[in-house]
């Protein structure tokens, strides 16, 4: 099967204070491994070709009756791997996997595919060295993070850019409409 390069997947994003710390690491890994920017995330499913506004109104649904949760980073890790180059490992947990399942749930996805919770810090192929090089210098992680709303992202793996067209944070059970960003 082809993979799809232009589609639409569903990211989770962190409380402002976690995520403006992972931008910070971020910014400096970028400073030695050059790389595309790309906001800072957790890949919970995708690709989607399309998704039905019924599907889109679940996960809104399902967003508001959730509470913001916690993930513990574990480590920097690397792979040979373009969109795993280098990344912080995370915990998998009952409460993230179980979260991820309703979202897969919600769009008719496969949930036997293998998660290895992640948080990718850049893109590309990078010489293991560097990558092995750069972790002394990194920051001591933060090790519990806040998950506090998911996003749908149109994203072109070709070009690499990343357009966040809806976010919905978790448990703001009085909002009337998620937050649209076109």
């Amino acid at each position: 099967m082809e993979r799809i390069t232009k589609a639409f997947w569903v990211w989770a994003q962190f409380s402002e204070l976690d995520q403006k710390h992972l931008e910070e690491i971020q910014d400096k890994v970028k400073t030695k491994l050059r790389s595309v920017s790309f906001p800072i995330h957790i890949t919970l499913a995708g690709p989607f070709v399309k998704l039905e506004q019924s599907a889109l109104q679940k996960i809104h649904k399902f967003c508001s009756n959730q509470s913001p949760f916690k993930v513990d980073a574990i480590k920097y890790e690397h792979k040979k791997k373009f969109f795993e180059s280098f990344f912080i490992s995370l915990a998998r947990s009952n409460k993230l996997d179980s979260f991820r399942e309703e979202i897969l749930r919600i769009n008719h996805l496969d949930s036997t595919k293998i998660f290895s919770p992640h948080i990718s810090l850049v893109y590309g192929y990078h010489e293991a060295k560097s990558k092995v090089g750069l972790i002394p210098s990194l920051p001591k992680l933060i090790c519990s993070l806040t998950v506090n709303k998911i996003s749908i992202v149109d994203f072109d793996e070709i070009t690499c850019l990343a357009k966040i067209s809806r976010s919905y944070p978790l448990g703001l059970h009085n909002i009337e409409k998620a937050q649209s960003l076109k």
